[in-house]
């Protein structure tokens, strides 16, 4: 949503001009999101994508839960399945910054500019 005079309007929870922040612990989606951010945050990331799962599969539009199944993919080489979980972020969200912002660098890095 814009408003014409501020341009376009922060998500909830973000602080204009801050820097983008984890979602796991600074979004409504936070408590669910918890465990499967810290299992990623630990480097354990077969656990990050299984909690993320279980999220998905109870709420399929869960932007931020996409989101970290997308890094998370991403973190294990899985580039096209991270491309996936992330368009499917931003799909959901088309103003997750940090989503978009990964999804360009996925495409990027496989040499999709155009699509970046």
């Amino acid at each position: 949503m814009t408003t014409p005079e501020r341009g376009p309007k922060p998500r909830r929870g973000a602080k204009p001009g801050g820097p983008v922040r984890s979602p796991a612990r600074h979004s409504p989606a936070g408590p669910a999101l918890g465990p499967a951010a810290a299992a990623f945050r630990a480097g354990n990331y077969a656990e990050a994508r299984r909690l993320c799962a279980a999220i998905l599969e109870r709420k399929p539009g869960h932007a931020e839960a996409l989101h970290l199944a997308s890094v998370t993919a991403a973190a294990e080489g899985e580039v096209v399945a991270a491309i996936e979980a992330a368009r499917r972020a931003v799909a959901l969200d088309p103003h997750h910054a940090e989503a978009q912002r990964n999804l360009g660098a996925l495409l990027a890095q496989q040499g999709r500019l155009a699509e970046a």
